[in-house]
Formats: C-alpha cells, structure tokens, sequence
C-alpha cells in the first residue's frame, strides 16, 4: 500500500531511490539504493549459481574439471565457474539487447513457472495416498508456540518478496493507469504465496514409507544421501514418475531465468537513476532507443563475473544478510508515506505509513537479534558481510559527498548514524557469535587455539571500527566547514544589504 501510493505521486524510474530523495533527502536516498543494489545483485547472483546445483541434481559431476578448490566446504571447479559465466553472459546480453522480445519470453516463463508448480501439486495431491500426512500441523520438536513457529518464518519472509517493487524501475514507460499498480501488486503477493506454499505441501504428500510423519521426514534429512533428501524432488518422482520430473526441471529453470531477467532489468534502472543524480559515472545513465539502460546492465554483468569464485556458501551468507538491508529499504518507503500522509492530514496514509515501518523495524531486528526467533538466527559469516557492507557504503558515501559539486548530500546527521549503528551492531554481534561458537572447541583444541581465534576476530572488529570512525569524522568535519562558510557567506550578505 505504501509503496504503491508513492509510485503513483512520483513516477520514476528510479523507484524506491526516487520516492526517498523527493520526500527525504539525497542521504536518505542514497542509503536506500546502498540496501536495493546489493540485494537485487544478490539475488541474480543466488539465481546464477542455482543452475549449477540444478546440473549437480540432474547430471552429477559433468561440470567438475579444470582447477579445483573450497571456499567454506563448498566444491569450485572451473568447468562450473565458466558456466555461470555463461548464464550471466547470456541473459545479460538478453536484457541489453532483447528489445522487444524481452516481455514475451519473460510473460512465458512465468506462467510455465506458476503453471508448473499448480500442476505439480494438483498431480501430487491427486496420486497421494498420505492426505493426513499435513499432521502435526506444527513441529513439536523445535519448541515454542504455534505463534511462535509462525511468526519466526514470517520475520525471514521479506527476501521472498524482494524484487517486486521493481516493477516501476523503468515506470516511464508506463502503459496501463498507476492506480492498477496496487492490484497488480496484490495479485503478484497472492502468486508467489502459492510459488512458496505448494511445494512446501508437495514435500509432504508422499514421504518415504520408513518414517510415520512429516517431521521425523524432515528432521533426519541431514542423515540421508540419497534420492529421498529431497522432499519435493521424492514426492514428484514417487507419484508422477519422470514426465513429473521433466516439468520440475522446466519450473526450476523458469524460476531462475525470470528472477535473473527481472532483476537484470531493475538493478540497471536503479543504476541509470542513480549515475543521473551523480552517485555513479554519467556514463550509465545512458540509455538505448528502447529505454534500456544497456551500460549499467554491463556494469551488473561485469561485477557479476567474479562472483562464482566465492562458491555458493559465500552467496548463502550474503543472501542472508540481505534480509537485513531490504528491510532498511521498506521501512523507508513506509516512513515517506507517512511524512506525505501526514503533511496531507491522510488519517489512513498515516497509519498504513506507520503500521509498515513498525513491521519493518521487526523485519529489521528480529533476524538479526540471535536466538530470539525458533532456527532463524544469521549464521556467523553473515553479520561479518553485514558490517562489510556497511563499512562499504559508508566508504562510497564519502566519496560521493567529498565530490559533491552542487552540495546536495550531507544535510542528514540521522543516515550516518544509522550506518554507524548497524556497522557496531553488526560487529557485536558477529564477535558474539564466535565466542559463542568457538568456546566449547576449548577442551578440544586447548585454550591458546581458541583464544588466537579471538584476538584475530577482536583486530578485525577494531580495524572495521576504526575505518568508519575514521571517515565519519571526516564527513562531519566536512559538514562543519560547510556550514561556518555559508553562515559567513549570509553575515556577508546581510552586512552588505545593511
């Protein structure tokens, strides 16, 4: 709802971006594209690799040669290297150069997407011998309430919904009523609830016979290695054979291609808004004559490319982490709705503005905060990528403020702060997480191990401290002189008015 409002008043292409600078500001502004580019990269970069363990599943190691090595217990081999390479190649030439094409292909894959996963669970449902297999109908081993299970998955939720709001990337272009934007977007929400839900039902439908539930299925799934570890996969194959795996395979990879054309297409207009207000080169605000921002999608494509050296595992983390920052990005937009609702005595702006920003502060806090929800606490490595990431922007914010000619950024005191915070927030956290992980290894590799472990871990927080310290320092000096040379530059004026 808030989003949608925003869209109407202000059509840009620049979206989330542009609906923060016209009501907040430049440093607000910037903040918000810091949190939407790293998770639409993520994202393309989740996808990418996801093709790579669809070829593990269906062809086993045809891809594994060439030089190999690990990267946190996850297998790189070349041969799956270059074909990354190649999806990111191939689908980002696509969205450069598709032209009209583009929304066709795009429209097919999706309804073979959502086709495919309905016909699956309507064949599943239909063959399946198990239809009290949904019992219990909460995991009674994790502990805690029914409300308490559900609201642990709902707080991880937001990075299935990340992407959507790309849709006015590029809302120039527009060819239906802005109004329609809302039921649009309630029809999208309704498709990908049934895009999550339905498999999640398929993996129950037909569990292997040597287990009575659902959940001593589940439960013992790290302890199996072959067919049946996964459940969908088990359900499908068991009960529709292999016509049923074939349409499995055309889903998947429809879900892959849609996530890394649509975000190929809203990262580069989020890049394009962002070069026009000068936090990139000019250069990729430039665009061809179908509208497409071709060099920043070239700029996404070449990032991309050193990606698949990390592995998957590195993604994983990063993908966790951005639950995090898509969340600052909501409640921004939220707190704009407000502000507008509230300067146009809109009772119902203001309580849907501050209805959603309250539910992103949740987003915000309770995936970050460990043990507070049931197995949803950010692994170890994720809070390190978290304050990375904002020791990152922080680092590009003081560029892009240090050049600022026309002195547009560096009016808002509250934007750094809140990377000072999550930065320190972050660092804490992680720190904990290590104590936390590392001290039980004390009786098993002795307490000078351990304690080397913590003092890497203690010069790496240090280090990360003193870096933000040290340019948010420089930033409110900067500001400092700033302002004593405009309040010299007014004395000067009103003397010589006198």
């Amino acid at each position: 709802s808030n989003f949608c409002s925003l869209a109407q008043k202000h059509p840009d292409n620049g979206g989330f971006f542009a609906y923060v600078r016209e009501v907040m500001g430049y440093d607000h502004a910037f903040l918000t594209a810091w949190a939407l580019v790293i998770t639409y990269m993520a994202i393309i970069w989740a996808n990418a690799t996801a093709v790579i363990l669809l070829i593990r599943f269906l062809f086993g190691n045809v891809l594994q040669w060439g030089f190999h090595y690990q990267v946190a217990g996850f297998d790189v081999f070349a041969g799956e290297i270059f074909t990354t390479w190649a999806i990111l190649i191939i689908f980002g030439l696509f969205s450069a150069y598709g032209g009209k094409a583009k929304r066709p292909v795009n429209a097919l894959l999706a309804i073979l997407l959502i086709g495919g996963i309905v016909f699956l669970f309507s064949g599943v449902l239909a063959m399946s011998p198990q239809h009290g297999s949904f019992y219990p109908a909460f995991e009674p081993d994790v502990g805690g309430t029914p409300f308490l299970q559900i609201f642990s998955i709902m707080m991880v939720t937001p990075w299935m919904f990340f992407g959507f709001e790309s849709v006015t990337h590029g809302s120039e272009a527009f060819v239906f009523p802005r109004k329609n934007l809302f039921y649009l977007m309630i029809i999208s929400v309704i498709t990908i609830f049934l895009g999550y839900s339905l498999p999640i039902a398929i993996s129950v439908l037909s569990i292997p016979a040597e287990f009575s539930t659902w959940n001593e299925y589940i439960n013992t799934l790290g302890d199996i290695t072959d067919f049946d570890h996964l459940p969908v996969v088990h359900s499908i194959a068991t009960l529709l054979g292999p016509m049923g795996l074939r349409i499995l395979d055309i889903t998947l990879l429809s879900a892959i291609i849609t996530g890394i054309i649509g975000l190929y297409r809203g990262c580069s207009f989020l890049l394009q808004a962002m070069s026009r207000d000068d936090l990139l080169p000019k250069v990729f605000a430039e665009q061809a004559e179908d509208g497409t921002p071709r060099k920043a999608v070239f700029l996404i494509m070449g990032i991309s490319l050193l990606i698949p050296f990390l592995g998957r595992t590195a993604i994983v983390w990063l993908i966790d982490a951005i639950t995090i920052s898509g969340s600052i990005a909501y409640a921004y937009v939220s707190l704009c709705r407000y502000r507008e609702a509230n300067s146009d005595d809109d009772t119902v702006g203001k309580f849907m503005g501050l209805t959603g920003l309250i539910i992103s502060v949740l987003f915000f806090f309770c995936p970050i905060i460990p043990n507070l929800l049931l197995g949803a606490s950010l692994s170890t490595e994720s809070y390190l990528l978290l304050a990375v990431w904002s020791v990152l922007g922080l680092v590009y914010y003081w560029y892009v403020f240090k050049h600022d000619q026309q002195e547009r950024f560096g009016k808002s005191f509250s934007m750094c702060t809140i990377l000072l915070f999550l930065n320190f927030f972050s660092t804490a956290l992680w720190l904990r997480q290590i104590i936390v992980t590392q001290t039980p290894l004390i009786r098993v590799g002795g307490y000078a191990a351990v304690r080397e472990i913590f003092t890497q871990c203690s010069i790496v927080q240090f280090v990360i401290i003193t870096l933000i310290l040290f340019f948010m320092a420089d930033i409110f000096t900067t500001m400092r002189r700033r302002e004593e040379t405009l309040s010299r530059r007014i004395q000067n004026e009103q003397k010589a008015s006198r």
